[in-house]
């Protein structure tokens, strides 16, 4: 039985760390030296605390000062470890106390996960964000994204706003409070009667972009003319892009004027 526990440590697709309670290996296994690059002599030789990041000791310590005074066996947290070759490891680590018939602890039981390649994507998927951010909010084009949900009335859906970028909120003279998470024609009632709503739905069914030529919008507050652009996202939202072509369209009307005088 023995042996098989033997096969079953060194086996493991996880990390195992056997720790005295002074912080130091008692036992390692193939796994966890991969994760960290040092061999099991070498560990031997180490405690936890001088492969772990000096900016994520705090959260150790702070975990194990519970696990003293006994009020927890035991803790999970992701942290990282400095491997061999000075590169930071992500770690989902899980630590299990044994105690002795006193309360003594005798050892603890680390199971260790490499997440690194999930941690870095996390953060490219952060910047890839912000990278996003920077250029939608820096376009001289009003952009909006919208999300279609379902009415109760049969056939028809409504628009949410999810993203919407200060140009567009300059154009329509509203600002992203107003506009993120309500329903867009509340706003602008002209867009209906402009069958806006249709376009939408051939734009989501089709999945066809569509171009409305230069075209003005008009109301009590509003007089200016666009270009819109509408299509339909790789998550089934739409992105509509309006370019105000008021300054273009009147420069044309007084250049036209003045060769008609």
């Amino acid at each position: 039985m023995e042996s098989l526990y033997q096969d079953i440590f060194h086996q493991a697709a996880a990390g195992i760390a056997i720790v005295n309670v002074d912080g130091s290996f008692q036992h390692v296994n193939l796994r966890f030296c991969e994760i960290v690059g040092y061999s099991e002599e070498e560990l031997k030789q180490l405690t936890f605390a001088e492969i772990t990041h000096p900016d994520d000791l705090m959260l150790d310590q702070a975990y194990i000062s519970q696990v003293v005074a006994g009020e927890i066996d035991a803790f999970s947290i992701e942290k990282r470890y400095i491997h061999k070759n000075g590169s930071a490891v992500w770690i989902d680590l899980h630590s299990n106390v044994k105690r002795d018939e006193t309360g003594q602890i005798e050892y603890a039981i680390a199971t260790i996960v490499d997440i690194t390649k999930r941690k870095v994507s996390q953060v490219e998927n952060e910047l890839s964000q912000v990278r996003f951010q920077f250029i939608f909010e820096d376009q001289k084009a009003g952009i909006l994204i919208l999300e279609a949900i379902d009415t109760q009335e049969e056939g028809t859906f409504d628009l949410i706003v999810k993203q919407v970028n200060k140009a567009f909120c300059d154009l329509f003279a509203l600002t992203p409070t107003q506009l993120i998470g309500n329903g867009l024609i509340d706003f602008h009632p002209e867009l209906r009667e402009m069958h806006i709503l249709n376009v939408f739905q051939t734009v989501l069914a089709t999945g066809e972009p569509f171009h409305q030529p230069t075209t003005l919008f008009a109301n009590k507050n509003l007089h200016f003319w666009f270009e819109v652009h509408i299509s339909r996202l790789a998550n089934h939202e739409i992105m509509v892009v309006i370019n105000d072509e008021t300054a273009e369209v009147e420069a044309r009307n007084a250049i036209t004027a003045e060769r008609d005088r």
